[in-house]
């Protein structure tokens, strides 16, 4: 069998990408890790080389090398997959919440005060721990004033914290806009 064929039985078996998605099925987006993680996959069957792969799909092998190949890109930290994915969901944004909680003004808050009454009431709409998330990476927002300013801080691609805080303000939009028809948010 050739190397493009052997690739074909592989991308066409719907086994590995199940088991990329039921791999990350506890992360905070499931379905963008799960595929995220079946491209990755993908791209390493591709790059790998050609004797190789036959000789690992002439011994039998090659459900083997699957497996072992998803597995170790998923609970690895020195995989290509965690420093372009993985990682920028294992933020520890409580360390920098606990330095930085009395640096902000008393503007911000405020602001930061009205959005967590908004997210309150969201709560009931998501998952609690993708929230939760959501509203530390607004707080942390708040605080330093700039996505810039959160990727020097956090050591995450300010489009990252960009995305999070967006996230945020899209699961509490109802509310958030309910606020600034309502006078009370006005000082």
């Amino acid at each position: 069998m050739s190397r493009d064929e052997i690739i074909k039985q592989i991308v066409d078996n719907k086994l590995w990408y199940n088991s990329c998605l039921k791999l990350a099925k506890d992360s905070p987006y499931p379905n963008e890790m799960g595929e995220d993680l079946y491209q990755e996959f993908i791209l390493i069957a591709l790059e790998y080389d050609k004797e190789k792969l036959i000789d690992t799909f002439n011994n039998g092998l090659l459900e083997f090398w699957c497996y072992r190949v998803i597995h170790n890109m998923w609970k690895g930290t020195t995989s290509k997959f965690y420093y372009k994915y993985k990682r920028f969901y294992t933020i520890d944004v409580e360390e920098f919440l606990e330095v930085n909680h009395d640096d902000r003004t008393e503007e911000q808050v405020y602001n930061y005060n009205k959005l967590m009454d908004a997210f309150e009431k969201a709560y009931k709409k998501g998952k609690i721990e993708d929230l939760k998330l959501y509203e530390m990476m607004t707080r942390i927002y708040v605080d330093v004033g700039s996505f810039r300013a959160m990727e020097e801080e956090l050591g995450v691609n300010f489009m990252t914290c960009k995305r999070y805080v967006d996230r945020f303000r899209d699961i509490v939009k109802t509310e958030y806009n309910s606020l600034l028809m309502d006078s009370n948010w006005d000082r």
